[in-house]
């Protein structure tokens, strides 16, 4: 693991990060580490997330996009059925469509 060293931080920006932190449950150290991940770290499109779960098989598509994204509270149920999901429709599979969704 590397070392980084980071000078003439401005104040407040410092004290945004504790609080982030903070409110994280988190060191400032781990909060800096958990943002330099999240950013530095290409995120899949929403193009590849669709695919991922319409590829995914009967209601397992959750688990097909596991190493996605981060649970950030709890979950109890979904707030609408699959059902109704836009991302989820074939007409969704186009994304150059000039439908609105």
């Amino acid at each position: 693991m590397g070392v980084l060293t980071i000078r003439n931080v401005d104040d407040d920006v410092i004290v945004a990060l504790k609080r982030r932190a903070k409110a994280n449950h988190r060191s400032l150290e781990g909060e800096l580490r958990h943002l330099l991940a999240r950013h530095a770290i290409r995120q899949p499109t929403l193009g590849v997330v669709r695919e991922r779960a319409r590829m995914a098989d009967g209601g397992g598509w959750l688990g097909a996009m596991s190493d996605v994204g981060e649970i950030v509270g709890d979950i109890v149920s979904p707030a609408a059925d699959p059902s109704e999901w836009a991302a989820l429709r074939p007409e969704a599979a186009n994304p150059d469509d000039d439908q609105t969704r």
